[in-house]
């Protein structure tokens, strides 16, 4: 028994000789390899927080459209319930068109404005398409079963 607590002692102060050699000199300075991750991190970090904005100004940019569109729609809708003859439906028809062309307009101006989705790390945009290609309002973004087809 004395033996076998002598054999225990031992060796966990063995192992914990040899665990304070190895940590040491790590602890002391930093390898190349975790300064790259460090920084790919932080890079990470603020590509995350830009896409993050970038995300919500373009949902900003949709709901003004849709409220544009809406109301558009219940214009249209009042002006078609009051109209007494086919040149009031046509006058609230092409006031209804010519109303969803403008938020057309200001939505694809903002779209603009904008600009693309901000590249990661690997010189890639949010959907998939390289930072030096043109995009020109259409990407497609393809998957194992199924493509998507995101419209600018």
């Amino acid at each position: 028994m004395k033996r076998l607590v002598t054999r225990t002692t031992f060796y966990l102060a063995l192992s914990a000789g040899v665990a304070l050699t190895t940590v040491a000199p790590a602890l002391a300075n930093e390898s190349p390899l975790s300064v790259k991750h460090r920084d790919q991190n932080a890079a990470g970090a603020t590509y995350r927080a830009e896409l993050r904005a970038w995300v919500a100004k373009r949902q900003a940019i949709a709901k003004t459209f849709r409220v544009a569109v809406a109301s558009a729609r219940s214009d249209f809708d009042s002006a078609k319930a009051q109209a007494k003859t086919s040149a009031d439906r046509y006058a609230a028809s092409t006031a209804f068109v010519a109303a969803i062309a403008l938020a057309a307009k200001n939505r694809s101006a903002a779209l603009i404005a904008l600009g693309p989705a901000p590249t990661n790390l690997h010189g890639t945009s949010r959907d998939g398409t390289s930072t030096g290609s043109k995009n020109l309002g259409v990407s497609i973004k393809k998957s194992r079963t199924y493509v998507n087809f995101h419209l600018s």
